[in-house]
Parts: structure tokens; sequence; C-alpha cells
């Protein structure tokens, strides 16, 4: 069953790069969990282990600021 803190907000395509973005909002709730889990957790789109790749490959962001590190805690906000 997917926590009621974790959603995920929207998919869009980057106009660029026809990349897929994914937006997902991180409740109150999640603050102080594993980043990678919390984000697994969040979407059906992606494992955790695919979430680890995406860190490694700096395609994970946070207000602007790219996040390499998935196994840093989890805070509230948009990622």
């Amino acid at each position: 069953m997917q926590s009621e803190r974790l959603t995920a907000d929207s998919t869009t395509l980057d106009p660029e790069t026809d990349d897929e973005i994914i937006v997902i909002s991180l409740g109150p709730d999640a603050v102080g969990d594993r980043l990678d889990k919390a984000l697994a957790r969040a979407t059906t789109a992606f494992s955790r282990a695919r979430l680890q790749a995406l860190f490694d490959q700096g395609a994970v962001s946070r207000d602007g600021s790219v996040l390499t590190d998935g196994s840093g805690k989890a805070a509230e906000g948009v990622y």
C-alpha cells in the first residue's frame, strides 16, 4: 500500500531532450527517511535500484540542485 504522505505530482517531457520528468512531493512524514527509499515509495515508475542509478547519473534534483546521494535523508519538498 502506498503511503498517503508521498505523492507523484506530475509527469512531463523535457522539450529539449524528450527526457521524462517526474515531479514528486515528499510530505513531513517522509523527513528523515532514506531519500531513495522515500522516492521509490512515491512512484511506481522506478525501483529503488533504478533511483540509485539516477542519483549516480545526476538525474535527481531538488530546488534546482542536483542530488547525487540517495542514501541521504529525505526532506519535505519537491523533487
